[in-house]
């Protein structure tokens, strides 16, 4: 198959925008994630797929640890900012302030939401590597709205259609 085809078909699926961070020796590093999920509600975990070559894979591996922040429909930049291939690990997140996490792992301050993870474990897939790790901790920011990311793109969420789901789709 062409890697166009796999492009073109993925660019269909909406998903939310997260920013994956580790820090290890007083190095951060953030990327743009859009393979994340949760996984399993007991025990908690999730999972985030990322480049096997990339710089946050060797921070969560000597760390043992990541953070995953939702990005909120005002932190574009950021989510743009951490897409940027070739940046290297830093002190400070110079794009957003963090907290830090218990794990050690830095937040994006400001996040629709955030996950605290220790890595419980590694699956190399083709040019991706799977991380799963046990959530320690979670917030939410109950009134954010996440940023969201449609063919090549992002975009907000919108007006929620109806409560509890769709009710009437004649008025779409």
């Amino acid at each position: 198959m062409h890697p166009d085809k796999l492009r073109d078909a993925a660019r269909k699926f909406a998903s939310g925008v997260t920013v994956a961070t580790a820090a290890h020796s007083g190095l951060i590093y953030a990327m743009t994630a859009t393979a994340f999920s949760t996984l399993s509600m007991d025990p908690p975990l999730v999972l985030l797929g990322v480049k096997n070559s990339g710089k946050l894979l060797e921070l969560a591996r000597r760390a043992q640890h990541f953070g995953v922040s939702v990005l909120n429909d005002g932190q574009h930049a950021i989510g743009q900012w951490a897409a940027i291939s070739g940046r290297v690990p830093e002190r400070d997140l110079t794009i957003s302030e963090t907290i830090r996490a218990r794990t050690g792992a830095p937040l994006l301050a400001g996040s629709a939401a955030w996950f605290d993870c220790e890595l419980r474990s590694l699956a190399e897939h083709g040019d991706h590597t799977v991380l799963v790790g046990l959530v320690v901790d979670a917030w939410a920011d109950a009134p954010a709205q996440p940023l969201v990311y449609f063919e090549g793109g992002y975009h907000a969420l919108g007006k929620r259609l109806a409560e509890g789901g769709v009710t009437d789709i004649k008025n779409l």
